[in-house]
């Protein structure tokens, strides 16, 4: 984002929608979250998950405070679903433990490489409808070309 705000690009794609003052922005697609569990764990052998599975249980938080939790916490609190929230730190270890040793779960975004990072794990999808996509938006500089934005955005919705 800074450097959409100092010039250096145009636009960018960027997740959630930017509340940056001189910024446009228009969503163009959603990536899909899923949870992330040992295979030991209660909800790894699930089709798919209901926000109400949450309830209780031990999530980590997700990283990003400015969007990603904010989100996620307030979709949770309007589902009415109180999990128990760990704050950890940014690294493998602490994460294979959390997982393996303390039974937590962790929010991702699907993208494959999971299997790689921690190959005793799954990503459980969540259940269609519950919620658990997050917009991304194109976000442009309020001087760039208003037409050439515009279909910049049509051709990334068109790509999906």
């Amino acid at each position: 984002m800074s450097e959409l705000r100092s010039g250096a690009v145009d636009a960018a794609v960027v997740p959630g929608r930017p509340g940056s003052e001189g910024l446009v922005s228009e969503r163009v697609d959603s990536v899909e979250l899923r949870l992330l569990v040992s295979r030991g764990h209660a909800l790894a052998s699930r089709k798919a998950l209901a926000l109400a599975d949450l309830e209780g249980a031990l999530l980590a938080e997700p990283y990003d405070s400015r969007w990603l939790k904010a989100t996620v916490l307030e979709l949770l609190s309007r589902h009415g679903v109180r999990p128990r929230m760990a704050s950890l730190e940014m690294s493998a270890a602490r994460h294979h433990g959390f997982l393996h040793e303390d039974g937590g779960a962790v929010l991702v975004i699907c993208d494959g490489r999971y299997p790689e990072q921690f190959p005793d794990v799954e990503a459980v999808p969540f259940a269609e409808g519950e919620g658990m996509e997050l917009p991304t938006y194109l976000a442009w500089r309020r001087e760039a070309p208003a037409a050439r934005m515009a279909a910049l955005a049509e051709c990334l919705r068109d790509s999906r």
